[in-house]
């Protein structure tokens, strides 16, 4: 029997993917606390506003979640030409600026929804909304450099910046409520950390960029102008399949607030907000592991990466059933009771979009601007929009929804692949097979 000690792990798998696991267990400690952070912001807005208002406050951060992960796809796309091309750190920086700026200019017409989407979400003013506006272009902005600290490993400096955003979050969330509107107040608790990063991040890849610094200030300049080639439209692609990933996670909570009363919204979306805790755990293994995948192109990293975000996911979703009820009494107040049954669906859903996140970025990582992942988030948001239009679900079909679309459009996706290929054996070889791609962008 085999001794599965530090140095045994590391003969067996090899030094990168040791590496990265070890990055993951630092993450995923950050991610833990960050995640504790998120939530116990969120508490304090619940009970500062209460169920009636909570419901569209909370679906108001779910939607500037759900765009921020545009953010999330730039900073994954610079990560791995970082991590690829190996260059001066504020070369990279400065590549990917000349790049994405002019595109950031497409949120300018996104203006024109905000008197509309504040009427849906039934908010009093349009303020919140063009916060949150203002929140998804400062984290486009700040993506820039967090990628390049991402492709650079320097994870413990992202945790600290993610840890201290995080924390400024809650302690602006128990203090501007007592001088503003609740719903403006939680949107501007969110926009002053994010700015925090932004900042943040640049002047660490500043200081990073030093000439001790392994790589020349002076590369050719075909790989110079690779990091920008391309840049776009690879962060869009990312941005796709993540955002509807993630809109599959947020789609029953905007039903619930547009169907269900709106004290049922409101405790529907406390219990959302606790389930996506799982989440913000399983994130950071995706982390840790994209700079290794994107450099190697090792199938033993896409395996381990994998197994580790499964038994977090799980871990976390035990913990959702036994102690979310007590929890949301306790904490949050009689008014937001619930059963275990509403969290053991959540927390279903919970682990099969972490799942299809870090498929969604190992596949990306591999492989470049293609991923079937994306084509399968795209299918069960669809699945989602459809048998929410069809029939009127309650809150356990609302919650458990994203593992059933997941499941169906992935079963279906490895189906059509098993036909095309000869069988299921040859699919799972070539998922988890170490592949050398040629570098894509």
């Amino acid at each position: 029997m085999t001794i599965l000690t530090p140095r045994a792990v590391r003969e067996r798998t090899g030094p990168e993917v040791y590496g990265a696991a070890k990055a993951a267990g630092i993450l995923t400690v950050a991610g833990l606390a960050t995640g504790l952070s998120n939530l116990a912001f969120n508490i304090v807005v619940a009970r500062g506003s209460g169920a009636d208002r909570y419901g569209g406050i909370g679906t108001l951060l779910s939607l500037v979640t759900v765009a921020s992960f545009l953010a999330l796809g730039i900073g994954y796309a610079v990560a791995r030409r970082t991590a690829i091309h190996e260059l001066h750190p504020r070369l990279v920086l400065r590549g990917a600026a000349r790049s994405m700026v002019p595109w950031f200019a497409c949120l300018v017409p996104l203006l024109i929804a905000v008197g509309p989407t504040s009427d849906f979400l039934r908010l009093s003013s349009g303020l919140p909304v063009a916060i949150a506006l203002g929140v998804v272009l400062t984290m486009l902005v700040g993506s820039l450099a967090t990628g390049v600290l991402i492709g650079c490993r320097r994870f413990r400096l992202v945790a600290g910046l993610n840890m201290s955003s995080a924390l400024t979050r809650v302690g602006l969330g128990a203090v501007l409520p007592r001088f503003f509107d609740a719903t403006d107040a939680a949107l501007v608790a969110t926009l002053i950390p994010v700015a925090m990063v932004c900042v943040g991040a640049m002047l660490l890849v500043v200081r990073i960029s030093q000439p001790a610094h392994a790589v020349s200030e002076a590369p050719p300049t075909n790989r110079h102008d690779a990091v920008g080639h391309g840049l776009p439209r690879d962060s869009l692609a990312g941005a796709i399949g993540s955002m509807a990933l993630w809109a599959v996670w947020a789609a029953p909570l905007v039903a619930a607030r547009h169907n269900l009363a709106s004290a049922d919204s409101g405790r529907f979306a406390a219990a959302q907000v606790l389930s996506g805790s799982v989440l913000f755990i399983v994130a950071p293994v995706t982390m840790a592991f994209f700079p290794t995948i994107s450099k190697h192109r090792d199938g033993n990293a896409v395996v381990a990466g994998m197994v580790i975000s499964a038994s977090l996911a799980l871990l976390g979703s035990v913990g959702l059933v036994m102690f979310g009820p007590l929890f949301m009494t306790h904490v949050y107040g009689a008014q937001f009771s619930t059963s275990p049954w509403l969290f053991l669906e959540f927390g279903l859903s919970a682990t099969s979009v972490a799942m299809a996140t870090f498929a969604l970025w190992a596949s990306r990582a591999r492989y470049g601007r293609r991923s079937r992942v994306t084509v399968i988030a795209l299918v069960a948001l669809a699945l989602e929009a459809t048998a929410g239009g069809v029939f009127s679900p309650g809150q356990g079909a609302l919650a458990v929804a994203p593992f059933g679309a997941l499941f169906v459009a992935a079963m279906a996706a490895l189906l059509m692949a098993a036909i095309r290929e000869g069988g299921i054996p040859p699919v799972v070889k070539r998922l988890t097979g170490a592949r050398v791609a040629s570098i894509n962008g």
